[in-house]
């Protein structure tokens, strides 16, 4: 049986919308940065602070981690990072420990993550905000993979796991 991931509209649009948006606001600061007096370049360096996290969590955090293509087929499964626009990591299921679910908060209620744990890390995460077929890729998981429990929500875990390679 082959079972592809899908992505909802929303995740396309929400993905490229705050890609144009950061884009046109790196570039406003960058022109604003070449005009600027000197007395203000404790702003402009929040700016770009601010601006590089926006990045980071965007293409490392939601993009590399969350917003995965996955496809599974004959006890292996193939991920592809940034919606599918990288080459594939392939793992066979048997490889991964098991599955954790996670809640994450949102401001129309949670969405449910789920996780495939090997040697401890998270490998691949699906998640129901993403992927319009979400119920369908965690029935499969269940019947073949080991349930190793839920874990709660934490801002500082998500933060940590952006940098992890």
């Amino acid at each position: 049986m082959i079972l592809k991931s899908k992505f909802r509209f929303w995740a396309f649009l929400i993905v490229g919308v705050l890609c144009i948006l950061s884009s046109i606001l790196l570039l406003f600061f960058m022109l604003w940065i070449a005009d600027v007096k000197s007395n203000a370049s404790i702003m402009v360096l929040f700016a770009i602070g601010l601006l590089s996290f926006i990045w980071m969590w965007l293409f490392l955090g939601e993009l590399r981690t969350k917003a995965v293509a996955v496809k599974f087929e004959d006890g292996f499964v193939r991920i592809k990072r940034f919606m599918g626009l990288v080459s594939a990591s392939v793992f066979e299921l048997k490889e991964f420990d098991g599955y954790q679910t996670c809640l994450l908060p949102s401001r129309s209620g949670f969405y449910e993550y789920l996780y495939l744990m090997k040697d401890g890390k998270k490998q691949v995460k699906l998640s129901q905000f993403y992927h319009s077929n979400y119920s369908d890729l965690k029935k499969f998981i269940i019947k073949e993979v080991k349930f190793l429990g839920k874990e709660n929500f934490s801002y500082k875990r998500e933060l940590k796991e952006i940098f992890e390679f």
